[in-house]
């Protein structure tokens, strides 16, 4: 609301039927801010009390990892330059930019 009021400017609702010029209309529009506020920090203790309840299911959280062999079959089958990238996606059920990805990391590597 400061920037508003910084910039001379007025909200005035007529459905709710409060004007931020007043007393009253200041009041309403802090009261929502107030509220607002006080949500966002309980849905953000609900999630971190899920997180946690996940993992002491022992749920870990996260994308699963790739298989390493999944990788490296891949990449040979991008050595061997018989198959196109949207091949090797369907043959490895691997996205095109997951394998540049290691492909990158194995150019980096030597």
């Amino acid at each position: 609301m400061d920037y508003f009021e910084d910039k001379k400017v007025r909200i005035i609702s007529l459905k709710e039927q409060f004007d931020t010029s007043t007393p009253h209309g200041r009041f309403a529009i802090g009261l929502f801010q107030l509220v607002n506020e006080f949500e966002v920090e309980l849905t953000r203790e609900r999630v971190a009390e899920g997180i946690a309840a996940a993992r002491a299911k022992g749920h870990v959280g996260g994308r699963p990892k790739i298989n390493k062999t999944k990788i490296e079959k891949a990449m040979k089958l991008y050595d061997e330059k018989k198959y196109t990238i949207s091949e090797i996606e369907t043959i490895m059920k691997l996205s095109a930019s997951t394998l540049y990805r290691y492909l990158k990391q194995r150019e980096s590597d030597v």
